[in-house]
């Protein structure tokens, strides 16, 4: 299966993150993958948190998001960065608090988290997973050997080739 992978850049403004979401929801149609309704919940509230930290954290103009999807490993890698070079922290929130929660939510819906130093400021991302893809005509039309021996192995299931045994007797 074909990976995917853009960037585009973001205006540090409140706006930006419907924006941010909408633009990820656009990409993902486009690319044709298919979100169940936890994937798409975790994918817009992931992106939403994290272009919400960068409006509030990074102090810069804009930033940047990039988005990598690997159907094949069933992996969307959503990636921020920005001018700021302070590392985002998760504190503990309190019951009152009104803001604090969003790195708890991010590391709570997403299989992996990270951030680190980069020349021009940080770079934060989390990786979400997206269900099995189905197959597609352009698999089909494109690798027919490949997609006919994984439909077949779905249908049968078999996952390896069997053993062919030769019948000739001594």
């Amino acid at each position: 299966m074909r990976a995917y992978n853009t960037c585009f850049s973001m205006n540090s403004d409140p706006a930006s993150v419907p924006a941010a979401r909408r633009r990820v929801d656009e990409l993902t149609t486009g690319w044709g993958l298919s979100l169940d309704e936890d994937s798409t919940i975790a994918l817009r509230t992931v992106v939403s948190e994290m272009v919400t930290n960068a409006l509030q954290h990074s102090g810069g103009r804009e930033f940047t998001i990039r988005l990598r999807a690997s159907p094949a490993a069933r992996r969307i890698l959503v990636e921020i960065r920005d001018s700021s070079a302070a590392l985002p922290r998760m504190l503990p929130p309190t019951d009152d608090a009104e803001d604090g929660r969003g790195m708890w939510l991010i590391q709570q819906l997403a299989l992996a988290t990270g951030a680190e130093p980069t020349r021009r400021g940080k770079r934060v991302w989390a990786t979400i997973a997206i269900p099995k893809q189905p197959l597609r005509c352009r698999q089909f039309l494109f690798r027919p050997g490949r997609v006919t021996r994984a439909a077949t192995a779905r249908l049968t299931g078999l996952r390896r080739r069997p053993i062919s045994v030769d019948a000739h007797t001594n």
